[in-house]
């Protein structure tokens, strides 16, 4: 989803395929991480960022929490959890730097929404 600089359009499509049962499971970047990361003056701002990655510069988009919650909520869906993971014991042995880094740093967000109504 952080690729996306709109969020509304896509969650609005997704509304309207999704049965009226069905449930809506997504995980993005963590607000907070990249506001941190990148030291940036604003955390309410959509600010698009660039990165350097092992397969080059990948560009996406932060933006708050309050915004994630709102465009999920004008395009008809409630959040019905919210995670911040952590990592499994098992990472622990694959990459113990990352696994501390993780562990005490929220990277991810992993939202449950379902259609309101």
């Amino acid at each position: 989803m952080h690729y996306l600089k709109e969020w509304r359009p896509a969650f609005r499509e997704i509304y309207r395929v999704l049965n009226p049962q069905g449930i809506l499971v997504f995980s993005t970047h963590h607000p907070f991480m990249d506001w941190k990361l990148f030291n940036r003056e604003d955390y309410f701002a959509l600010e698009k960022l660039e990165d350097e990655w092992k397969v080059g510069k990948v560009e996406y988009y932060r933006r708050p929490l309050t915004a994630m919650s709102d465009d999920l909520d004008a395009a008809g869906f409630y959040i019905e959890r919210l995670l911040e993971p952590q990592p499994t014991e098992a990472f622990k042995f694959a990459d113990i730097e990352g696994y501390e880094r993780l562990m005490k740093n929220p990277w991810f967000l992993v939202i449950r929404a379902r259609k309101k109504g």
